[in-house]
């Protein structure tokens, strides 16, 4: 299959984004990245990349090329500069512009090394023992699936939740806390006397023809076009709820300044106190006091005084993080749909309340005829 350098880039980006076997408790393949880069880790950087696209038939100068080119970063590298050469490391090696030429090929083919050996045993060495209680001696090296050095059961267990029935694997599948051998290597999980699960015949291989005439245009297109429509429909609920939740915000802080303006004129001792919280007149006092108020009216109205239509709309808006917001990230960024993160919209909604505590003192003043 043929793909066009956009292509490559969108596949890249998602690939070094995701997330160790999948699951997003666990770390990301580029944060391991850049963690190996601040330490000066070149070779376990990486690997993470290559990890990342779950390659397991590079050879030695292939993987080099793409350590170079990281080792050659200045100190301090961003994201988007690692990013940027794992695009183009990926876009040569399919080219095979980056595998060993004829002399090197044939003379690591006949010390029996492969691509997808190669990198295992530089990894690994040629260790003779999985655990040092068991001493179980490993298996030869097999082509199959790779098999990562996992921390804990439950790392083995997603390996094998992820592992098709018919997939052999490199090497042996251990787990690290019991040290049972669960898998040998060069063979595969639908031959072991503990699977209870189906072996499905191999899927018929692909015309690659076909694949080439794939419309990659009217991929990008539907996409596009799905996106966009998931956008408006975002930006038309949010702008409902927007209102809707302002001018429900100007009331309360009205109604609360109303109350809170009765309480002050009939018991002045609440604002004629000596100190810190002294004010001129009752109204003042009001306003001021309305500031802290309506921080906390903002809260109830944005956490859970709304319908629940209009609520599962301020519960869906982004996280800071979500919204493009890091620790020093500017407040004021915005997802691609407008909509700003939950904290940020309780401030603005905090906003409007204040502004309905002034209308409220003001009105009260004018009705009872206090200053």
């Amino acid at each position: 299959m043929r793909f066009t350098r956009r292509q490559l880039r969108y596949v890249i980006r998602e690939a070094i984004a995701g997330n160790v076997h999948g699951d997003p408790k666990k770390e990301r393949f580029l944060d391991i990245a850049m963690n190996a880069m601040a330490d000066g880790d070149t070779d376990r950087a990486t690997s993470a990349i290559l990890d990342s696209f779950w390659m397991d038939d590079t050879w030695p100068a292939e993987e080099d090329a793409l350590e170079a080119q990281l080792a050659a970063l200045a100190p301090g590298a961003s994201q988007e500069e690692v990013e940027a050469i794992a695009d183009q490391w990926l876009i040569d090696y399919r080219s095979g512009s980056l595998r060993p030429g004829p002399e090197e090929y044939e003379a690591q083919w006949a010390m029996g090394s492969s691509p997808s050996s190669a990198r295992r045993k530089k990894r690994l060495g040629e260790a003779t023992t999985i655990n040092e209680g068991f001493m179980i001696p490993l298996q030869p090296f097999s082509e199959g699936y790779m098999v990562p050095d996992f921390e804990s059961t439950e790392d083995m267990q997603l390996f094998l939740d992820e592992l098709e029935p018919e997939e052999e694997v490199e090497q042996d599948v251990m787990d690290p806390e019991s040290g049972e051998i669960w898998i040998l290597a060069g063979e595969a999980m639908g031959e072991q006397e503990w699977f209870e699960g189906e072996v499905e015949d191999a899927p018929e291989e692909s015309n690659p023809d076909e694949l080439d005439n794939y419309d990659w245009d009217a991929h990008d297109r539907a996409y596009e076009e799905e996106r966009e429509a998931k956008i408006r429909a975002q930006q038309d609920a949010w702008e409902k709820v927007l209102d809707k939740t302002i001018e429900h915000a100007k009331e309360a802080g009205k109604d609360w300044a109303m109350d809170t303006m009765h309480d002050a004129v009939n018991n002045p001792g609440m604002w004629q106190d000596s100190g810190m919280t002294q004010s001129s007149s009752a109204g003042e006092y009001v306003m001021g006091v309305g500031q802290d108020a309506a921080g906390d009216i903002a809260d109830g109205i944005v956490n859970w005084s709304m319908d629940k239509e209009d609520q599962d709309v301020i519960d869906d808006l982004p996280s800071e993080q979500q919204a493009g917001m890091g620790a020093y990230g500017s407040s004021f960024m915005r997802d691609e749909a407008g909509r700003p993160s939950k904290q940020l919209f309780k401030e603005i909604i905090a906003d409007h309340v204040y502004d309905g505590v002034a209308k409220g003192v003001e009105e009260f003043k004018k009705r009872e005829g206090v200053e």
